[in-house]
């Protein structure tokens, strides 16, 4: 595909409206943008249900958050985003109908999206995006188009130090402990989320280690799982908001979860995952690096729910096995 080169611009603006993961996801192209033009102006235009991800993120001047179901707020949005008279727009989600008229809205001299044929006519500088290939090597795949070098395909997610300080005196680890944290997965997905009554499964029998600290990390729409959980010395809960859970995740050995922003969250603050996975999921969202470990189903199937306790457990198990050599 031939390149079409972004040079010099003063004032730049990366959209990306979808959810946490997806954000979580295209840091490294954010940090890439940043390296490539460090002294310009970058903003950065969110999502009410992602922007939280990025508030501490020191590649980023601004952030806007657009409210997905609030249209009477788009007007105001466009508004203040046209006023800033962008030199380039770049859009991460161009495959989305709201994000790419946002993107043909803001007025930018220049705008490039990876997108599809439906919304290319919303760009300057429309790029095909490959739905089947893994979101954070498309993004930089995408920037090497426009000129901008990758740098690299960890995942950034800053916490500050006073969030980590209050969850080292919140929740002091035990000694000699192993802090296992689960998140059952998006409540609204549930062909893509493995089943509560299997994670309540797994949970028990980890429970049978007395060296294992289990933390539930839910928020308002997995609450009512919660009582499938019986209660349990060593079992306990989590709640806060995307910066406390980043904190809170440096605290753990690793993370138990399907697809889900903490998922991405976790393996962007240092901490090892296991992904309880589909094929697709494995090839287009998994964290990418060595310490994360995966049970997925090999079939072309979306649906994990026939993933067997068993089979996770074994993981689990192995994971725990390897702390305990390295100690």
């Amino acid at each position: 595909m031939q390149k079409t080169i972004l040079e010099n611009p003063e004032k730049i603006l990366l959209i990306r409206t979808d959810r946490i993961g997806d954000l979580v996801t295209t840091t490294p192209a954010i940090r890439a943008v940043r390296k490539k033009f460090p002294e310009a102006g970058i903003d950065f235009l969110a999502s009410n249900l992602n922007h939280q991800a990025l508030a501490e993120n020191p590649y980023v001047d601004n952030i806007y958050v657009l409210h997905h179901k609030h249209f009477w707020t788009w007007p105001l949005l466009i508004h203040k985003l046209r006023k800033q008279r962008y030199d380039a727009i770049i859009c991460f989600n161009g495959f989305s109908s709201k994000a790419a008229f946002i993107s043909a809205q803001a007025g930018g001299r220049q705008s490039f999206g990876l997108t599809k044929a439906r919304y290319a006519k919303y760009f300057n500088h429309p790029f095909p995006a490959d739905q089947h290939m893994h979101a954070t090597i498309a993004n930089l795949n995408f920037l090497e188009l426009i000129g901008i070098p990758d740098d690299g395909v960890e995942m950034d997610y800053f916490v500050p130090a006073g969030a980590l300080s209050l969850m080292d005196s919140s929740y002091p680890k035990q000694a000699g402990s192993r802090r296992i944290a689960v998140f059952i997965g998006n409540a609204k997905k549930v062909d893509t989320r493995w089943p509560t009554d299997k994670f309540a499964e797994l949970v028990g029998r980890l429970l049978e280690n007395p060296n294992s600290e289990i933390f539930l990390i839910y928020g308002p729409l997995e609450e009512p799982f919660l009582k499938m959980f019986p209660p349990h010395p060593q079992l306990k809960k989590f709640k806060g908001n995307l910066v406390e859970l980043g904190a809170f995740l440096k605290t753990c050995d690793f993370l138990v979860t399907s697809s889900s922003g903490p998922w991405h969250i976790s393996a962007a603050v240092g901490t090892p995952t296991i992904g309880i996975i589909s094929r697709f999921n494995y090839d287009c969202w998994r964290p990418l690096g060595g310490k994360h470990r995966f049970v997925r189903l090999d079939s072309g199937e979306k649906d994990i729910r026939s993933i067997t306790v068993d089979a996770v457990y074994k993981e689990t198990k192995s994971f725990l096995e390897t702390f305990s050599k390295a100690v």
